[in-house]
């Protein structure tokens, strides 16, 4: 797994101005070899990982972005989430937050633009 430059350079403006977190349905070993082999807490300001909490980003109605939010003292409608999943986005939608769909046509880095931070 790699993340273009440009992806992280996006990020890094994101960071200037928010919080910008990277949340995943995923196994026990992105954190344990994928988080520090591509250094990502020096990227993100916090890696919330579904094996890691015991619940996915739909479980419960979307409880896995309202504890995210809850630890960060965020209001859900102050969040955006950056996702490639219509169900999460719907979820995400549904608790208050603005939602925004990665597909082939409006990659990650298009939404990371749209709310990056011009120098």
């Amino acid at each position: 797994m790699n993340i273009p430059r440009d992806a992280l350079e996006k990020i890094a403006s994101l960071r200037k101005k928010f919080i910008v977190i990277l949340a995943t349905d995923n196994m026990d070993c992105f954190s344990r070899f994928t988080v520090p082999s591509l250094r990502l807490t020096d990227h993100f300001d916090d890696i919330v990982n579904s094996a890691d909490v015991g619940m996915c980003k739909n479980d419960e109605t979307g409880k896995f972005f309202l504890k995210i939010a809850e630890k960060h003292h965020s209001p859900i409608h102050r969040n955006v989430l950056v996702d490639n999943s219509q169900k999460a986005c719907r979820t995400f939608e549904h608790l208050g937050g603005k939602s925004c769909l990665v597909t082939n046509e409006f990659p990650a880095t298009y939404w990371f633009s749209t709310y990056a931070v011009t120098p």
